[in-house]
């Protein structure tokens, strides 16, 4: 989140119109930061949806939520996973 953040930021974009809704980028959830970089053509499409995906696993850095919530299996898979999309997003953007 902080990654996009500081990327829509350092285009000067500080509110988004996204569908009927106007939303300060400072108070946009992952979900709107990610949309608001692909429509901006900050990231690229296909990173958009494969970090779309890893939304699910940013629990894995708070395992006592993820365990509560039990909605995703903690191990080498899914974090090594988790990892590879994360370094795509930080290499693209950064390149």
């Amino acid at each position: 989140e902080s990654i996009l953040l500081q990327l829509i930021n350092s285009r000067k974009i500080s509110t988004y119109q996204l569908g009927n809704r106007k939303i300060r980028v400072i108070q946009a959830n992952l979900n709107e930061l990610l949309e608001i970089a692909n429509n901006g053509k900050i990231i690229s499409n296909h990173l958009f949806h494969f970090a779309i995906a890893i939304k699910d696993f940013r629990n894995l850095i708070h395992p006592g939520v993820e365990k509560r919530k039990k909605s995703l299996k903690i191990n080498k898979n899914n974090a090594e996973m988790a990892w590879t999309i994360l370094k795509n997003l930080v290499d693209e953007v950064t390149i």
